[in-house]
């Protein structure tokens, strides 16, 4: 048995995380914006509206990633944002009071 305990408190961006806090919601976005910066704008929003304390995100390149011969590399290059769109997401969610991960 390992003497390792689990932390009794953490802080993320300053807000106290305990065993009897509210919880600390993550809303996962991954990829449900379809290749649309809109959208995922929109599940920004319905993440604050829910009271979640940060969205995370699946920041990838298929083409660092994955090669073109992968059956699944079309549908994941209509799902890539490039780093301008990336940007523009984030200066979006930063407008809010919301991690972001």
């Amino acid at each position: 048995m390992s003497d390792l305990q689990p932390a009794q408190e953490i802080v993320v961006r300053g807000r106290k995380i305990t065993w009897n806090a509210k919880p600390y919601i993550i809303a996962e976005m991954a990829c449900g914006h379809q290749g649309r910066v809109h959208d995922a704008k929109q599940i920004i929003d319905a993440a604050v509206a829910g009271g979640a304390a940060c969205v995370q995100l699946e920041v990838f390149d298929p083409d660092n990633n994955v090669v073109p011969q992968c059956p699944t590399y079309q549908e994941l290059r209509g799902l890539y944002f490039d780093p301008d769109q990336w940007a523009d997401v984030y200066k979006y969610a930063r407008q809010f009071d919301i991690a972001i991960s």
